[in-house]
Protein backbone atom coordinates (compact mmCIF):
# COMPACT_ATOMS: atom_id res chain seq x y z
CA UNK A 1 0.00 0.00 0.00
CA UNK A 2 2.68 3.00 1.53
CA UNK A 3 4.93 2.12 -2.05
CA UNK A 4 1.87 2.39 -4.36
CA UNK A 5 0.53 5.41 -2.79
CA UNK A 6 4.00 7.18 -2.91
CA UNK A 7 4.69 5.52 -6.37
CA UNK A 8 7.82 3.99 -4.94
CA UNK A 9 10.13 0.77 -5.53
CA UNK A 10 12.11 -0.49 -2.89
CA UNK A 11 15.48 0.57 -4.41
CA UNK A 12 14.27 4.09 -4.30
CA UNK A 13 14.23 3.55 -0.07
CA UNK A 14 17.55 4.95 1.41
CA UNK A 15 17.17 3.88 4.79
CA UNK A 16 14.79 0.97 6.07
CA UNK A 17 14.31 1.11 9.97
CA UNK A 18 12.86 -2.45 11.46
CA UNK A 19 11.83 -2.48 14.78
CA UNK A 20 11.42 -5.75 17.34
CA UNK A 21 14.74 -7.35 17.00
CA UNK A 22 13.80 -11.19 17.39
CA UNK A 23 10.99 -11.08 14.95
CA UNK A 24 13.13 -8.89 12.32
CA UNK A 25 16.08 -11.61 12.83
CA UNK A 26 13.42 -14.09 12.50
CA UNK A 27 12.02 -13.21 9.55
CA UNK A 28 14.90 -11.99 7.47
CA UNK A 29 15.27 -8.55 6.44
CA UNK A 30 13.09 -8.31 2.74
CA UNK A 31 13.58 -4.47 1.87
CA UNK A 32 16.07 -4.13 -0.93
CA UNK A 33 17.11 -0.79 0.83
CA UNK A 34 20.46 1.04 0.77
CA UNK A 35 21.01 0.63 4.60
CA UNK A 36 18.70 -1.46 6.68
CA UNK A 37 18.95 -1.01 10.44
CA UNK A 38 16.80 -2.69 13.03
CA UNK A 39 16.04 -0.96 16.68
CA UNK A 40 14.62 -1.92 20.39
CA UNK A 41 11.10 -2.38 20.41
CA UNK A 42 10.66 -0.25 23.00
CA UNK A 43 12.68 2.64 21.54
CA UNK A 44 9.99 2.45 18.50
CA UNK A 45 7.23 2.60 20.86
CA UNK A 46 9.24 6.12 22.39
CA UNK A 47 9.32 7.61 18.91
CA UNK A 48 5.91 6.58 18.07
CA UNK A 49 4.79 9.36 20.27
CA UNK A 50 7.86 11.88 19.98
CA UNK A 51 6.61 11.95 15.84
CA UNK A 52 3.33 12.82 16.88
CA UNK A 53 3.76 15.50 19.71
CA UNK A 54 4.80 18.99 18.87
CA UNK A 55 5.94 19.47 22.43
CA UNK A 56 9.71 20.34 22.92
CA UNK A 57 10.98 19.25 25.67
CA UNK A 58 8.84 16.02 27.71
CA UNK A 59 9.34 12.39 29.57
CA UNK A 60 8.12 9.57 27.79
CA UNK A 61 7.29 6.01 29.02
CA UNK A 62 6.38 3.20 27.38
CA UNK A 63 5.03 -0.17 29.09
CA UNK A 64 3.39 -3.26 27.34
CA UNK A 65 3.17 -7.20 27.36
CA UNK A 66 6.65 -7.72 26.01
CA UNK A 67 9.28 -6.58 23.68
CA UNK A 68 12.82 -7.20 22.80
CA UNK A 69 14.97 -9.08 25.77
CA UNK A 70 11.94 -9.82 27.58
CA UNK A 71 11.54 -6.06 28.20
CA UNK A 72 8.43 -4.35 28.67
CA UNK A 73 8.74 -1.27 30.42
CA UNK A 74 10.86 1.87 29.08
CA UNK A 75 11.59 5.35 29.75
CA UNK A 76 12.84 8.59 27.53
CA UNK A 77 13.96 12.09 28.32
CA UNK A 78 13.37 14.51 25.75
CA UNK A 79 14.93 18.65 25.19
CA UNK A 80 14.61 20.42 22.51
CA UNK A 81 13.18 17.25 20.68
CA UNK A 82 16.36 15.87 21.12
CA UNK A 83 16.48 12.34 23.06
CA UNK A 84 19.00 12.96 26.05
CA UNK A 85 18.41 9.48 27.55
CA UNK A 86 16.33 6.29 26.87
CA UNK A 87 16.59 3.04 28.64
CA UNK A 88 14.93 -0.18 28.62
CA UNK A 89 14.18 -2.77 31.53
CA UNK A 90 16.18 -5.06 30.11
CA UNK A 91 19.37 -2.68 30.48
CA UNK A 92 18.98 -1.68 26.69
CA UNK A 93 19.66 2.15 26.41
CA UNK A 94 21.37 5.10 23.80
CA UNK A 95 25.31 5.03 24.32
CA UNK A 96 26.77 8.52 25.40
CA UNK A 97 26.35 10.01 21.70
CA UNK A 98 23.24 9.52 22.07
CA UNK A 99 22.67 6.49 19.20
CA UNK A 100 21.42 3.35 19.58
CA UNK A 101 24.12 0.54 18.85
CA UNK A 102 22.81 -1.74 15.78
CA UNK A 103 25.24 -4.16 17.06
CA UNK A 104 23.28 -4.78 20.11
CA UNK A 105 21.05 -7.13 17.74
CA UNK A 106 23.32 -9.67 17.44
CA UNK A 107 24.52 -10.15 21.35
CA UNK A 108 22.84 -9.89 24.51
CA UNK A 109 23.11 -6.22 25.85
CA UNK A 110 25.83 -5.02 27.77
CA UNK A 111 24.12 -4.62 31.37
CA UNK A 112 20.86 -6.30 31.90
CA UNK A 113 18.83 -5.52 34.22
CA UNK A 114 17.38 -8.70 35.75
CA UNK A 115 13.30 -8.85 36.27
CA UNK A 116 12.26 -12.27 37.11
CA UNK A 117 8.13 -12.49 36.67
CA UNK A 118 5.59 -11.85 34.56
CA UNK A 119 5.98 -8.55 32.00
CA UNK A 120 3.49 -6.01 33.23
CA UNK A 121 1.18 -6.37 30.33
CA UNK A 122 0.65 -10.25 31.39
CA UNK A 123 -1.00 -9.33 34.28
CA UNK A 124 -4.38 -8.69 32.23
CA UNK A 125 -3.67 -10.52 28.88
CA UNK A 126 -3.05 -14.38 30.36
CA UNK A 127 -6.33 -14.07 32.91
CA UNK A 128 -8.30 -12.52 29.62
CA UNK A 129 -7.19 -15.95 27.29
CA UNK A 130 -7.27 -18.75 29.70
CA UNK A 131 -9.86 -17.24 32.43
CA UNK A 132 -12.26 -16.14 30.92
CA UNK A 133 -11.73 -16.63 27.24
CA UNK A 134 -11.83 -13.62 25.95
CA UNK A 135 -10.38 -14.12 22.24
CA UNK A 136 -12.17 -14.37 18.78
CA UNK A 137 -13.02 -17.80 16.69
CA UNK A 138 -9.98 -18.04 15.99
CA UNK A 139 -8.35 -17.81 19.01
CA UNK A 140 -6.65 -14.63 18.68
CA UNK A 141 -6.65 -12.70 21.96
CA UNK A 142 -6.14 -8.95 22.60
CA UNK A 143 -9.05 -8.36 24.37
CA UNK A 144 -7.97 -6.97 27.50
CA UNK A 145 -10.12 -3.64 27.08
CA UNK A 146 -13.00 -6.00 27.89
CA UNK A 147 -11.53 -7.41 31.14
CA UNK A 148 -11.09 -3.93 31.72
CA UNK A 149 -14.87 -2.74 30.82
CA UNK A 150 -15.94 -5.44 33.56
CA UNK A 151 -14.09 -3.66 36.36
CA UNK A 152 -16.68 -0.77 36.76
CA UNK A 153 -19.29 -3.74 36.90
CA UNK A 154 -17.12 -5.49 40.19
CA UNK A 155 -16.18 -4.98 43.78
CA UNK A 156 -12.00 -5.46 44.02
CA UNK A 157 -12.40 -5.73 47.79
CA UNK A 158 -15.05 -8.72 47.31
CA UNK A 159 -12.40 -10.95 45.15
CA UNK A 160 -10.56 -13.16 47.89
CA UNK A 161 -7.26 -13.59 46.08
CA UNK A 162 -6.52 -16.64 48.66
CA UNK A 163 -9.35 -18.70 47.94
CA UNK A 164 -9.27 -18.09 44.31
CA UNK A 165 -5.43 -18.31 43.96
CA UNK A 166 -4.08 -15.52 42.98
CA UNK A 167 -0.76 -14.41 43.79
CA UNK A 168 0.07 -11.31 41.23
CA UNK A 169 1.18 -8.07 42.65
CA UNK A 170 3.74 -5.43 42.11
CA UNK A 171 6.84 -3.25 43.41
CA UNK A 172 9.50 -0.87 42.24
CA UNK A 173 12.79 -1.40 41.74
CA UNK A 174 15.51 0.97 41.56
CA UNK A 175 17.13 0.94 38.32
CA UNK A 176 20.10 3.12 36.45
CA UNK A 177 18.46 6.43 36.49
CA UNK A 178 15.00 5.36 36.76
CA UNK A 179 12.28 3.39 39.20
CA UNK A 180 10.89 0.25 37.58
CA UNK A 181 8.06 -1.84 37.84
CA UNK A 182 8.88 -5.48 39.12
CA UNK A 183 6.02 -7.71 38.93
CA UNK A 184 5.29 -10.97 41.03
CA UNK A 185 3.68 -13.76 41.77
CA UNK A 186 1.45 -15.62 39.03
CA UNK A 187 -1.00 -13.88 36.37
CA UNK A 188 -3.94 -16.63 36.31
CA UNK A 189 -6.79 -17.19 38.88
CA UNK A 190 -6.74 -20.92 40.26
CA UNK A 191 -4.43 -23.92 39.19
CA UNK A 192 -1.24 -22.06 37.37
CA UNK A 193 -0.20 -25.16 35.00
CA UNK A 194 -3.79 -25.72 33.85
CA UNK A 195 -7.20 -25.09 32.19
CA UNK A 196 -10.08 -26.62 34.57
CA UNK A 197 -12.43 -26.33 32.25
CA UNK A 198 -16.51 -26.92 33.45
CA UNK A 199 -16.94 -30.23 33.48
CA UNK A 200 -13.55 -30.50 35.28
CA UNK A 201 -11.08 -31.38 32.83
CA UNK A 202 -7.31 -30.18 34.00
CA UNK A 203 -6.09 -29.03 30.29
CA UNK A 204 -2.38 -28.27 30.50
CA UNK A 205 -1.87 -24.48 29.18
CA UNK A 206 0.32 -25.94 26.35
CA UNK A 207 -2.52 -27.79 25.10
CA UNK A 208 -4.71 -25.16 25.31
CA UNK A 209 -2.87 -22.67 23.34
CA UNK A 210 -2.46 -25.67 20.57
CA UNK A 211 -6.09 -26.02 20.69
CA UNK A 212 -6.77 -22.28 19.80
CA UNK A 213 -4.89 -23.07 16.53
CA UNK A 214 -7.66 -25.48 15.48
CA UNK A 215 -9.97 -22.75 16.90
CA UNK A 216 -11.13 -24.90 20.17
CA UNK A 217 -11.50 -21.96 22.59
CA UNK A 218 -10.84 -23.69 26.53
CA UNK A 219 -11.66 -21.26 29.09
CA UNK A 220 -12.89 -21.67 33.07
CA UNK A 221 -15.50 -19.00 33.53
CA UNK A 222 -18.45 -18.85 31.59
CA UNK A 223 -19.39 -14.68 31.19
CA UNK A 224 -23.21 -15.42 31.03
CA UNK A 225 -23.39 -17.31 34.08
CA UNK A 226 -24.22 -14.61 36.88
CA UNK A 227 -21.89 -15.81 39.65
CA UNK A 228 -18.73 -16.37 36.93
CA UNK A 229 -19.69 -12.54 35.97
CA UNK A 230 -19.59 -11.18 39.53
CA UNK A 231 -16.40 -13.30 40.01
CA UNK A 232 -15.00 -11.97 36.72
CA UNK A 233 -15.98 -8.42 36.96
CA UNK A 234 -14.97 -8.13 40.79
CA UNK A 235 -11.52 -9.58 40.04
CA UNK A 236 -11.34 -7.23 36.92
CA UNK A 237 -11.85 -4.44 39.60
CA UNK A 238 -9.46 -5.70 41.34
CA UNK A 239 -6.56 -6.19 38.64
CA UNK A 240 -7.67 -2.00 37.32
CA UNK A 241 -6.75 -1.12 40.97
CA UNK A 242 -3.43 -2.84 40.90
CA UNK A 243 -2.61 -1.53 37.91
CA UNK A 244 -3.52 2.34 39.01
CA UNK A 245 -1.58 1.52 42.07
CA UNK A 246 1.68 0.48 39.88
CA UNK A 247 1.63 2.50 37.21
CA UNK A 248 0.73 5.90 39.93
CA UNK A 249 3.65 4.86 41.93
CA UNK A 250 6.24 4.44 39.23
CA UNK A 251 5.26 7.95 38.25
CA UNK A 252 5.51 9.25 41.70
CA UNK A 253 9.14 8.14 42.06
CA UNK A 254 10.07 9.14 38.49
CA UNK A 255 8.04 12.72 37.56
CA UNK A 256 7.32 15.90 38.49
CA UNK A 257 3.58 16.91 39.05
CA UNK A 258 2.96 18.84 35.75
CA UNK A 259 5.34 17.46 33.87
CA UNK A 260 4.32 16.91 30.39
CA UNK A 261 4.47 12.60 29.57
CA UNK A 262 4.21 11.04 26.43
CA UNK A 263 2.61 7.41 27.07
CA UNK A 264 3.00 4.97 24.77
CA UNK A 265 2.54 0.94 24.45
CA UNK A 266 -0.45 -0.99 24.92
CA UNK A 267 -0.70 -0.96 28.30
CA UNK A 268 -1.87 3.08 27.89
CA UNK A 269 -4.96 1.31 26.06
CA UNK A 270 -6.01 1.57 29.58
CA UNK A 271 -8.22 4.58 29.64
CA UNK A 272 -8.88 4.33 33.46
CA UNK A 273 -5.29 4.34 34.11
CA UNK A 274 -4.64 7.71 32.05
CA UNK A 275 -7.30 9.23 33.30
CA UNK A 276 -5.94 9.23 36.72
CA UNK A 277 -2.64 10.23 35.04
CA UNK A 278 -4.14 13.07 33.41
CA UNK A 279 -5.14 15.03 36.66
CA UNK A 280 -1.69 15.31 37.84
CA UNK A 281 0.29 15.07 34.54
CA UNK A 282 0.04 17.02 31.24
CA UNK A 283 -0.45 13.89 29.23
CA UNK A 284 -0.59 12.99 25.92
CA UNK A 285 -1.00 9.23 25.00
CA UNK A 286 0.27 8.45 21.66
CA UNK A 287 -3.26 7.69 19.41
CA UNK A 288 -1.36 4.04 17.77
CA UNK A 289 -0.20 3.35 21.65
CA UNK A 290 0.30 -0.03 20.52
CA UNK A 291 2.16 -2.49 18.15
CA UNK A 292 0.33 -0.89 15.19
CA UNK A 293 2.77 2.21 16.05
CA UNK A 294 5.77 0.48 15.62
CA UNK A 295 6.26 0.72 12.54
CA UNK A 296 5.85 4.96 12.88
CA UNK A 297 8.21 4.93 15.54
CA UNK A 298 10.95 2.90 13.34
CA UNK A 299 10.04 5.32 10.16
CA UNK A 300 10.76 8.61 12.87
CA UNK A 301 14.38 7.18 14.30
CA UNK A 302 15.21 7.06 10.84
CA UNK A 303 14.61 10.62 10.65
CA UNK A 304 16.20 11.45 13.95
CA UNK A 305 19.54 9.89 12.60
CA UNK A 306 19.36 11.72 9.72
CA UNK A 307 18.98 14.89 11.39
CA UNK A 308 15.10 15.63 10.87
CA UNK A 309 13.88 16.60 14.48
CA UNK A 310 11.01 18.97 13.13
CA UNK A 311 7.78 16.67 11.88
CA UNK A 312 4.46 17.96 10.72
CA UNK A 313 1.48 16.80 12.20
CA UNK A 314 -0.30 14.84 9.71
CA UNK A 315 -3.41 14.32 11.59
CA UNK A 316 -4.82 11.25 12.85
CA UNK A 317 -6.77 10.55 9.12
CA UNK A 318 -3.76 9.18 7.48
CA UNK A 319 -4.55 5.85 6.02
CA UNK A 320 -6.55 4.46 3.05
CA UNK A 321 -9.05 7.08 1.14
CA UNK A 322 -12.13 6.45 0.50
CA UNK A 323 -13.30 9.63 -0.14
CA UNK A 324 -15.12 12.26 1.21
CA UNK A 325 -18.82 12.91 1.51
CA UNK A 326 -18.61 16.60 0.50
CA UNK A 327 -22.60 16.62 -1.07
CA UNK A 328 -24.29 14.62 2.02
CA UNK A 329 -26.96 17.27 3.99
CA UNK A 330 -25.58 16.54 7.77
CA UNK A 331 -29.37 18.01 8.85
CA UNK A 332 -30.94 14.47 7.23
CA UNK A 333 -28.34 12.58 9.14
CA UNK A 334 -29.34 14.48 12.33
CA UNK A 335 -32.78 13.88 11.46
CA UNK A 336 -31.71 9.75 10.72
CA UNK A 337 -29.92 9.74 13.97
CA UNK A 338 -32.67 11.71 16.22
CA UNK A 339 -35.22 9.01 15.03
CA UNK A 340 -33.36 6.09 16.69
CA UNK A 341 -31.66 4.77 13.18
CA UNK A 342 -28.19 3.27 13.69
CA UNK A 343 -25.71 5.19 10.52
CA UNK A 344 -22.53 3.71 9.37
CA UNK A 345 -20.04 6.70 8.34
CA UNK A 346 -17.42 5.97 5.96
CA UNK A 347 -15.30 9.49 5.21
CA UNK A 348 -11.99 10.46 3.97
CA UNK A 349 -8.70 8.77 4.84
CA UNK A 350 -8.81 6.11 8.08
CA UNK A 351 -7.88 6.68 11.58
CA UNK A 352 -4.88 6.16 12.56
CA UNK A 353 -4.18 4.29 15.40
CA UNK A 354 -6.73 1.24 17.31
CA UNK A 355 -9.96 3.87 18.06
CA UNK A 356 -12.88 5.10 15.53
CA UNK A 357 -12.58 8.49 15.44
CA UNK A 358 -15.06 9.61 12.58
CA UNK A 359 -13.98 8.15 9.15
CA UNK A 360 -15.11 4.40 9.83
CA UNK A 361 -17.45 5.14 12.68
CA UNK A 362 -21.22 3.68 13.58
CA UNK A 363 -23.40 6.99 14.91
CA UNK A 364 -26.28 6.51 17.19
CA UNK A 365 -28.39 8.26 19.61
CA UNK A 366 -27.25 8.02 23.08
CA UNK A 367 -29.96 9.24 24.87
CA UNK A 368 -31.51 5.82 25.34
CA UNK A 369 -29.00 3.05 26.54
CA UNK A 370 -31.79 0.62 24.68
CA UNK A 371 -29.86 1.41 21.67
CA UNK A 372 -26.48 -0.50 23.04
CA UNK A 373 -28.14 -3.77 22.97
CA UNK A 374 -29.20 -3.59 19.83
CA UNK A 375 -26.10 -2.55 18.33
CA UNK A 376 -24.42 -5.43 20.17
CA UNK A 377 -26.76 -7.89 19.23
CA UNK A 378 -26.48 -6.60 15.50
CA UNK A 379 -22.27 -6.71 15.38
CA UNK A 380 -21.92 -9.36 17.59
CA UNK A 381 -20.66 -7.65 20.41
CA UNK A 382 -20.61 -8.15 24.69
CA UNK A 383 -23.10 -6.45 25.93
CA UNK A 384 -21.21 -5.31 29.13
CA UNK A 385 -19.32 -2.81 26.99
CA UNK A 386 -19.60 0.92 26.90
CA UNK A 387 -20.06 2.92 23.81
CA UNK A 388 -17.85 6.18 23.98
CA UNK A 389 -19.62 9.23 22.97
CA UNK A 390 -18.29 11.80 20.46
CA UNK A 391 -19.28 15.68 22.02
CA UNK A 392 -18.66 18.96 20.70
CA UNK A 393 -15.43 20.74 21.80
CA UNK A 394 -17.63 23.82 23.05
CA UNK A 395 -19.75 21.89 25.30
CA UNK A 396 -17.16 19.68 26.22
CA UNK A 397 -16.43 21.54 29.94
CA UNK A 398 -19.82 21.34 30.37
CA UNK A 399 -20.28 17.88 29.89
CA UNK A 400 -17.36 16.08 31.50
CA UNK A 401 -15.64 16.65 34.99
CA UNK A 402 -12.36 18.39 34.83
CA UNK A 403 -11.78 18.77 30.80
CA UNK A 404 -9.91 21.63 29.51
CA UNK A 405 -8.79 22.17 25.76
CA UNK A 406 -5.20 21.62 26.36
CA UNK A 407 -5.90 17.98 27.33
CA UNK A 408 -4.93 16.48 23.57
CA UNK A 409 -5.46 13.24 24.36
CA UNK A 410 -9.65 13.96 25.09
CA UNK A 411 -9.60 14.23 20.73
CA UNK A 412 -8.41 10.55 20.96
CA UNK A 413 -10.56 8.47 22.94
CA UNK A 414 -7.77 8.07 25.17
CA UNK A 415 -8.45 9.69 28.52
CA UNK A 416 -11.78 8.92 31.10
CA UNK A 417 -13.48 11.46 32.20
CA UNK A 418 -16.53 11.67 34.94
CA UNK A 419 -19.64 12.56 33.84
CA UNK A 420 -21.15 15.94 35.44
CA UNK A 421 -24.85 14.68 37.15
CA UNK A 422 -26.77 16.90 34.88
CA UNK A 423 -26.11 14.96 31.97
CA UNK A 424 -25.80 11.41 33.17
CA UNK A 425 -29.34 10.26 32.68
CA UNK A 426 -29.54 12.00 29.30
CA UNK A 427 -26.64 10.40 28.22
CA UNK A 428 -27.75 6.80 29.48
CA UNK A 429 -26.74 5.57 26.18
CA UNK A 430 -22.73 6.10 26.70
CA UNK A 431 -22.55 6.62 30.23
CA UNK A 432 -20.91 3.78 31.64
CA UNK A 433 -22.35 2.09 35.24
CA UNK A 434 -19.76 4.32 37.20
CA UNK A 435 -20.52 7.44 35.55
CA UNK A 436 -17.37 7.77 33.34
CA UNK A 437 -16.97 8.01 29.52
CA UNK A 438 -13.86 7.71 27.05
CA UNK A 439 -15.11 10.91 24.51
CA UNK A 440 -13.66 12.26 21.31
CA UNK A 441 -14.07 15.93 21.93
CA UNK A 442 -14.11 16.97 18.31
CA UNK A 443 -13.89 20.60 16.58
CA UNK A 444 -14.74 21.96 13.24
CA UNK A 445 -10.91 21.84 12.44
CA UNK A 446 -10.22 18.18 13.40
CA UNK A 447 -12.94 16.84 10.87
CA UNK A 448 -15.46 19.65 9.42
CA UNK A 449 -17.99 16.79 7.91
CA UNK A 450 -18.22 14.43 11.13
CA UNK A 451 -18.30 17.81 13.44
CA UNK A 452 -21.43 18.86 11.69
CA UNK A 453 -23.33 16.00 12.06
CA UNK A 454 -22.65 16.25 15.29
CA UNK A 455 -23.89 20.16 15.22
CA UNK A 456 -26.60 19.31 13.12
CA UNK A 457 -28.14 16.82 15.94
CA UNK A 458 -27.10 19.21 18.88
CA UNK A 459 -29.09 22.09 16.67
CA UNK A 460 -31.95 19.66 16.51
CA UNK A 461 -32.47 17.82 19.97
CA UNK A 462 -30.34 19.94 22.20
CA UNK A 463 -27.52 17.72 23.09
CA UNK A 464 -24.10 17.87 21.76
CA UNK A 465 -23.15 13.91 21.62
CA UNK A 466 -23.44 11.12 19.90
CA UNK A 467 -22.75 7.52 20.53
CA UNK A 468 -19.18 6.70 18.31
CA UNK A 469 -18.79 3.20 17.87
CA UNK A 470 -16.43 1.30 15.33
CA UNK A 471 -17.51 0.41 12.25
CA UNK A 472 -16.77 -3.51 12.28
CA UNK A 473 -18.00 -6.62 13.56
CA UNK A 474 -16.79 -8.51 16.65
CA UNK A 475 -13.25 -9.34 16.20
CA UNK A 476 -13.05 -8.17 12.58
CA UNK A 477 -10.83 -5.44 11.36
CA UNK A 478 -12.27 -2.19 11.03
CA UNK A 479 -13.91 -1.51 7.45
CA UNK A 480 -12.21 0.33 4.56
CA UNK A 481 -13.83 0.82 1.38
CA UNK A 482 -17.28 1.82 0.53
CA UNK A 483 -18.09 -2.01 -0.86
CA UNK A 484 -17.32 -3.03 2.56
CA UNK A 485 -19.99 -0.48 4.01
CA UNK A 486 -22.37 -1.27 1.68
CA UNK A 487 -21.87 -5.10 2.41
CA UNK A 488 -22.42 -3.87 6.26
CA UNK A 489 -25.43 -2.44 5.32
CA UNK A 490 -26.78 -5.69 3.33
CA UNK A 491 -25.78 -7.81 6.42
CA UNK A 492 -28.45 -5.80 8.39
CA UNK A 493 -25.18 -4.30 10.74
CA UNK A 494 -26.75 -0.75 10.87
CA UNK A 495 -29.87 1.18 9.13
CA UNK A 496 -27.91 3.28 6.95
CA UNK A 497 -24.94 3.95 5.51
CA UNK A 498 -23.14 7.47 4.29
CA UNK A 499 -20.01 6.54 2.17
CA UNK A 500 -19.51 7.63 -1.32
CA UNK A 501 -21.15 10.74 -0.69
CA UNK A 502 -24.09 9.62 -0.55
CA UNK A 503 -26.96 8.33 2.07
CA UNK A 504 -27.95 4.72 1.12
CA UNK A 505 -30.84 2.99 3.14
CA UNK A 506 -31.54 -0.29 4.12
CA UNK A 507 -34.32 -0.52 2.02
CA UNK A 508 -32.19 -0.22 -1.13
CA UNK A 509 -29.11 -2.05 -0.27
Amino acid sequence: YIFERFNLREEDIDLCVMTDIQTAERIGRKINAKETIVIHHHLAHIMSGWALTAWRDFSAVSIDGGGDYGSWLSFAKVVDRKIIDWEANCGCRLDKNGRYRDSIIHKKPLRRLAWPGWAFGTYWSFPTVVNFGMLDRNGIGGYEGKLMGLAAHGNAERFDPKKNNYTGCFELKKGRNYNYIKTKGHPKIGDKRHCVTKDGKRVSLLEVKKRRKEKVILYEYNLKEKEDFMLASDFAALLQNKTNTAITELFNNNFAPGEQMVLTGGTFGNVVTNGLLNRKYKVFVTPPMGDEGLALGAAAWGAYISGIRELEYPGIYTGFDAGLNESVDTKEVAELLANKKIVGLIDGRMEMGPRALGARTILSDPQDNHVNFTINERLGRVEYMPFAPVILEEHADDVLVGWSREQISSKHMTLLYQVKDKWRERLKGVVHVDGSVRPQVISKEDNPFYYSIVESYYKKTGIPVLINTSFNAHGEPMLRTVEEGISALKDNRIDVLIAGDKIRYAKER
